[in-house]
């Protein structure tokens, strides 16, 4: 499975929230354009022929412009050693070995006590990365 940001409608969207001074909004997607359009989310996998986002969602909440999102920071102080231990045995229980392995060889780590440590630091706020990946927000006119 292949995981990625696209710009909805080829950025017709982002091009119409950008006409609008990219004012943050919500609204029904009943009987709009925008949820006539096909659906691209989350569920793909498992969505109906023909699905569009109004039979996905309800309605919209526009933010800000995708190449302005963030990905949270992490904080580091809520993962004491009682909470580092009970993570290590619940991903006894979550992951097979063979997936624990995975992990700790794409991480470089020999034990799960140490991906975990590693892993549950401080990290800061960043540009999500998903987001530097997005195409142009005009691909919308040049789409037949």
């Amino acid at each position: 499975m292949n995981v990625k940001w696209v710009r909805m409608e080829n950025g017709l969207w982002d091009n119409a929230f950008e006409s609008y001074g990219n004012t943050p909004v919500a609204f029904d997607l009943k009987d709009t354009p925008f949820g006539s359009d096909e659906y691209i989310g989350n569920h793909m996998l498992n969505m109906a022929p023909g699905q569009t986002m109004y039979d996905a969602y309800d309605a919209l909440i526009f933010l800000a412009p995708v190449e302005k999102l963030r990905q949270t920071a992490m904080v580091d102080f809520i993962y004491t050693d009682e909470y580092k231990s009970e993570l290590e045995r619940r991903s006894k229980f979550l992951y097979t070995e063979e997936q624990i392995n995975e992990i700790l060889t794409g991480y470089g780590f020999k034990s799960l006590r140490e991906f975990i440590d590693n892993y549950f630091t401080f990290k800061p706020e960043i540009i999500q990365p998903l987001a530097k990946e997005i195409g142009p927000i005009d691909a919308w006119k040049t789409k037949e």
